[in-house]
């Protein structure tokens, strides 16, 4: 998930959806986090066991990630959706872990 992503692009999802199935207990982000969880309603964590395609409902503030459907709220946040292109959305990196 580096980069301008098409969020609900169908062969990212199904790849989401089989790394989730080879580790069912998740993998994890090392670091902090904002994803949301049902345990913690989008507070900060740390160093926490994530299922990828269910956490990308974070992003687009909704419980269901459809794997075989389109999610109009993934299309709406989309860096790479055309209606966001010319809206010049904003988009935020960050890579590493070296403090500068």
């Amino acid at each position: 998930m580096f980069g301008p992503t098409a969020l609900d692009d169908s062969e990212w999802k199904i790849g989401l959806h089989e790394l989730d199935s080879t580790y069912p207990e998740g993998i994890l982000v090392d670091g902090i986090n904002y994803f949301r969880t049902t345990d913690n309603d989008c507070e900060l964590e740390t160093n926490k066991y994530l299922s990828v395609l269910t956490e990308l409902r974070s992003f687009g503030d909704h419980d269901t990630v459809k794997v075989y459907e389109i999610n109009p709220y993934l299309l709406d946040i989309s860096t790479t959706t055309p209606a966001n292109i010319n809206r010049a959305t904003p988009l935020f990196l960050m890579h590493g872990d070296l403090e500068i």
